[in-house]
């Protein structure tokens, strides 16, 4: 790295309203930077302003080395800022650009805190570097075991088979229990204030509760686009905002017209993920049962979720095979303190912030 080749490019949000709806040239900044789908979820965030620096691009000898993008959140009355993607190019690696990406933002947005979700070990190093703190919460990732048709046939793996056969009476099983279960479910694309209301009063163990209009803007706005043709798209980006299949809902469950639990799921190729859940505690099972529902309709081939709870219920189902536990980091000042029952909820930026 040498300093007189390097240079840094910082994009406001009025620089990314103008690349997006204007089509106007800005030095620098391209889908390689920030993905359109990406930038405009950033530019109609609610929390932004138009001279706030968002993306930040790092250049060696012309080349792009490395880049990050960012966008605010408000936690606890206070707006703060939430990293949402960092590439390094692999001909810089181990060289400091990455710091130098996020650094620049930080010192551009100074007096106001940062923060990460989901990081790697390397920016979580990058974060520790910059003097923040680092936490983790357990996210539990259930899965499906596959057996080869041809291994089935072995007569020495005849044991396989049994196991398969036993989960065809599991399902049946499952199946059974969710018809007979007494719940209404409504799908919504936003949150009124009565939904808002409920989500704060049952959100008992949150590290800490979104803001209506952020919980709205999630769901308004994604970083990913729906592409059934992926083998027609161009991938040339490092962060893609295509899937080939993605869907994602918030989900009302409601009980002899009464509201007893909601929440948000997302639907990807092979994947299903709950994001955000909240319920009235006695209620708690039916609303379980409402997810195992979409669980067992969409049949992909894993569920995540941080929720204890659940992922014990839906273990205790047996629709999945195995079971893997991950851990998610969560960068933050010092000031923030992380109760020790505190849980989290919401993902990286791909999904639900």
């Amino acid at each position: 790295m040498s300093a007189e080749t390097v240079e840094i490019k910082l994009f406001t949000v009025k620089d990314l309203r103008a690349w997006l709806y204007k089509n106007q040239v800005i030095d620098g900044l391209t889908a390689s930077v920030v993905t359109k789908c990406r930038a405009e979820a950033i530019v109609n965030n609610p929390y932004v302003k138009e001279d706030d620096p968002v993306a930040a691009a790092i250049y060696d000898a012309g080349q792009l080395a490395a880049y990050t993008a960012s966008f605010p959140d408000e936690i606890n009355g206070e707006r703060v800022w939430w990293f949402s993607s960092l590439w390094c190019h692999e001909a810089f690696q181990g060289q400091g650009y990455p710091l130098i990406a996020i650094g620049s933002l930080c010192e551009a947005r100074e007096g106001e805190a940062f923060f990460d979700m989901w990081g790697a070990e390397e920016t979580v190093g990058i974060f520790n570097y910059l003097g923040l703190e680092c936490s983790y919460f357990e996210e539990y990732v259930l899965s499906k075991r596959f057996f080869s048709t041809e291994l089935l046939k072995n007569r020495i793996s005849s044991f396989f088979w049994e196991i398969k056969e036993q989960k065809k009476c599991r399902l049946k099983s499952i199946t059974e229990k969710i018809a007979a279960a007494q719940y209404e479910i409504e799908y919504v694309n936003f949150i009124d204030e009565e939904l808002y209301a409920f989500i704060k009063t049952n959100a008992k163990k949150d590290l800490w509760t979104r803001s209506r209009e952020m919980m709205n803007w999630i769901m308004a706005y994604s970083f990913i686009h729906q592409a059934p043709l992926s083998n027609r798209v161009d991938w040339s980006s490092h962060f893609s905002d295509n899937r080939s299949r993605y869907w994602r809902s918030g989900v009302k469950v409601i009980e002899d017209g009464k509201l007893v639990g909601f929440f948000m799921i997302r639907e990807a190729t092979d994947d299903l993920s709950l994001k955000y859940i909240y319920y009235i505690e006695d209620k708690k099972e039916l609303v379980f049962e409402a997810v195992m529902e979409h669980i067992v309709k969409l049949d992909k081939y894993q569920f995540s979720t941080r929720n204890k709870e659940l992922r014990d219920f839906v273990v205790g189902e047996g629709f999945y095979d195995r079971q893997t536990v991950t851990k998610v980091s969560f960068s933050h000042p010092d000031s923030f303190r992380v109760p020790q029952d505190a849980e989290s909820q919401g993902g990286d930026g791909d999904g639900f912030v």
